[in-house]
């Protein structure tokens, strides 16, 4: 994909342009659905993230897709040249609707859109990544954090808990932050995940090529292998559970991040016990779900993690922490369970309560996926959004889209001149 260093002024077709940025492309894949519904919904839809993969396919959804080099960490210049381009996108692509998310584009998005001039400006709190830092840190994350919900006439957050706590914190005043729905960024495809005798299958195909035991317990972790998602305390918790569960396994699904990395030990021990099994990211995680026992999360921060509601809608029992986050995800003693964060006996305990009782984990679980599919459906965030869309636009006097229906998507091209290379 090349860049588009002077975007081309696009074709005024009467629809409302909502712009959606974020850092990385593979951020876009979920929101796939979201796009097409706000396309169908009489908006011109366009997404800008780092060039990547997922940014190219949006094409097939007719989605215009930009990329803009970003950052994930600290890069004081390249930070100001990708400030600098998005300035430049958008003041060629003229959106009336912007939409920023996840931390460097909602930084570097929310201040482009407010130096262009963007009428109706959105930021989506993904979560609060200040709230567990701490010294000269928490400050610089708090003021950037403040400054992109300063850059936003509407602050979205993912869950309520989040809300309560950015208030709490002034990082948004209330009037200003809202929670679609009973929260998060997507909601859930609860079909996808759902229980069938095809998922029995696959995870009974699973576990040979794991080479799990047949009757052998698993505890599940979806995630980013780091500190914050609370790997340590979970393996802690399973070394002590395999000494009187000799046969039980511990499944970990996602890759080693060098963000707020693991004890330097964490990695051995990971790679010499058998019982840990590691197959690192996988494409499709719903099959793995039905070969666990238990999903535990216990993180120490969170938006709010979509994990929880993949594993309920599979009809997984959940522990989890009783962090921001994780407490709207799941209800206590009806779905999962809520153990206090770095509490190594408590989470101990709710994972051998739920391995020792299968009556009462199948009770959970079954009780999360009619939660799931009666709070959660995607079409309610996303009916949320294009509602507040049509408020904003309204509010400016700005011309609101009119739905239409579209037999097949249309290919486009990017506007601002991103091409396949």
């Amino acid at each position: 994909m090349t860049l588009a260093h002077t975007p081309s002024t696009p074709r005024d077709d009467g629809r409302p342009r909502a712009l959606h940025a974020v850092t990385t492309s593979v951020t876009l894949g979920p929101m796939r659905g979201q796009f097409r519904y706000l396309r169908d919904a009489g908006f011109r839809v366009a997404a800008v993230s780092a060039p990547g993969d997922e940014l190219e396919s949006l094409e097939r959804d007719a989605v215009a897709g930009f990329a803009v080099p970003m950052e994930r960490g600290v890069a004081p210049v390249a930070d100001l040249v990708s400030l600098w381009e998005l300035w430049r996108l958008m003041r060629r692509f003229r959106p009336q609707i912007t939409n920023v998310g996840t931390a460097k584009a909602g930084v570097l998005g929310g201040l482009a859109a407010r130096w262009a001039g963007v009428p109706c400006r959105v930021y989506t709190l993904h979560g609060l990544r200040c709230e567990n830092a701490t010294g000269l840190k928490r400050k610089v994350i708090r003021f950037l954090e403040k400054l992109a919900c300063d850059s936003a006439h509407l602050v979205i957050c993912l869950s309520e808990s989040v809300r309560k706590q950015a208030v709490e914190c002034g990082l948004v005043d209330a009037e200003r932050a809202v929670v679609q729905g009973r929260g998060s960024s997507q909601g859930v495809d609860a079909a996808r995940f759902a229980p069938s005798d095809q998922r029995h299958q696959q995870a009974l195909a699973l576990r040979g090529q794991l080479d799990i035991p047949h009757d052998a317990p698993v505890i599940g972790f979806v995630g980013g292998m780091n500190s914050e998602r609370g790997v340590p305390a979970l393996v802690r918790a399973f070394a002590r559970l395999r000494h009187f569960r000799p046969t039980l396994r511990l499944l970990l699904l996602g890759d080693w991040e060098s963000a707020d990395p693991m004890p330097p030990d964490m990695r051995g021990f990971l790679d010499t016990d058998n019982r840990i099994l590691w197959p690192g990211h996988v494409l499709d995680v719903a099959p793995y779900y039905h070969l666990m026992d238990v999903v535990c999360l216990p993180s120490h921060g969170e938006g709010f993690p979509p994990v929880l509601l993949e594993a309920q809608a599979a009809a997984r029992p959940v522990v989890t922490t009783a962090v921001t986050g994780c407490t709207d995800a799941i209800e206590h003693g009806v779905t999962g369970l809520l153990v206090p964060p770095d509490d190594l006996d408590a989470l101990t305990d709710a994972l051998e309560l739920l391995l020792s009782d299968p009556a009462q984990a199948r009770r959970l679980g079954e009780a999360g996926r009619e939660r799931v599919l009666r709070d959660f459906r995607p079409e309610v965030i996303w009916q949320a959004l294009a509602g507040e869309y049509r408020r904003l636009l309204q509010e400016n006097d700005l011309p609101l889209p009119v739905p239409e229906k579209r037999e097949a998507p249309a290919k486009v091209k990017a506007d601002a001149g991103v091409a396949a290379s």
